[in-house]
């Protein structure tokens, strides 16, 4: 898979997508049949997918002996059927992302990614991976491990397309972080002198949330992603309160399809790996691309987008003026629980 990511990571030609070229049907196919002798481990989930790592099988079991590291630095991304929730399907988020995104943002910018399909034995294995990792319960786990306490009873992984996704983690000889550009600029609808940035309110509510749920969980408080930015509180204040761009276009035109992609590329993370000095000898570049930049169906989540964050507002959570209040340490806050 190395060799098909670092030709995935490449600009794309004048010609356009060259990636027909790369992933030909035989390369595909041999790696929806490869895919069945490999073992998984679950990684973590979200409202409409789960994330698998790919390992290499032991070697005394009686499946086919397979290439050692073929699947190396790679993750294998599948939906999830969940009552309620309709995902747009995976062969329509890949002509998303080969036509518009790689066209708007560069190939060379974004975490290379190629469609393929699980058989209904191995949907059965990653299902029982799932439920292992989540202790057979209905739960589902953000990327730090903490159940997020969405009820997820019902929802299942089934057989059919699927993505295999570049592992931007931790690698020999780099460090890797994650972040959401979003993070690092206050919501347009935040109340005017909030003590804290979207990110910390949200967790504050989360957290709300799950003492609600058992009163005995220990919630600590979240980290605040502005701090990561500038150690001067005072310099990253100036930079988030500047005037934010008019907010008017969503309830102007709520019909334009150009909001999915607007809605993609404000939702998408940055993965970012970084050369360690003493590791390896020679210098080494900074690694950047942009993932999480599937088409949005916001027709149906501008509702609940909207809701979620009008419910931040008016409960106080912006404010830290929230019942019972929640400990944050957010960069903005002027007060000792904000």
């Amino acid at each position: 898979m190395e060799a098909i990511w670092e030709k995935l990571s490449r600009p794309l030609p004048a010609s356009g997508s060259d990636a027909e070229s790369i992933i030909t049907p035989e390369t595909r196919q041999h790696l929806v049949d490869a895919l069945d002798k490999y073992d998984f481990e679950y990684v973590a989930e979200g409202r409409a997918n789960v994330v698998f790592g790919i390992r290499d099988p032991p070697g005394d079991d009686d499946r086919p002996t397979v290439p050692s590291g073929q699947f190396g630095a790679t993750l294998l991304r599948v939906p999830k059927a969940t009552p309620g929730v309709t995902p747009c399907d995976y062969e329509t988020l890949q002509r998303f992302h080969e036509d518009l995104v790689e066209r708007r943002v560069g190939r060379e910018h974004l975490v290379p990614q190629v469609l393929v399909a699980i058989s209904p034995d191995l949907a059965e294995r990653l299902n029982a991976a799932r439920a292992n990792a989540n202790g057979g319960r209905g739960r589902r786990r953000r990327k730090d491990g903490i159940d997020d306490g969405h009820d997820d009873t019902g929802s299942a992984i089934r057989p059919g397309a699927a993505m295999l996704i570049q592992d931007m983690g931790p690698a020999p000889g780099y460090r890797a972080f994650e972040f959401k550009p979003k993070w690092l600029a206050q919501s347009p609808l935040a109340p005017p002198g909030a003590a804290r940035c979207r990110t910390c309110a949200r967790e504050a509510f989360r957290n709300s949330q799950r003492l609600k749920k058992d009163p005995a969980v220990e919630v600590p408080p979240p980290m605040c992603p502005l701090g990561l930015v500038h150690g001067d509180p005072a310099v990253v204040a100036a930079t988030v309160e500047g005037d934010p761009p008019p907010g008017r276009a969503l309830f102007d035109s709520p019909g334009d399809p150009g909001f999915g992609l607007a809605m993609t590329l404000r939702d998408c993370s940055c993965f970012v790996r970084l050369p360690v000095e003493d590791e390896g000898g020679g210098e080494k570049p900074v690694i950047i691309k942009l993932a999480d930049v599937d088409k949005k169906n916001w027709q149906e989540k501008q509702t609940y987008w909207q809701e979620s964050h009008q419910r931040l507002v008016e409960r106080g959570f912006y404010e830290g003026k929230e019942d019972p209040p929640m400990e944050t340490h957010c960069v903005l806050g002027s007060n000792g629980r904000a």
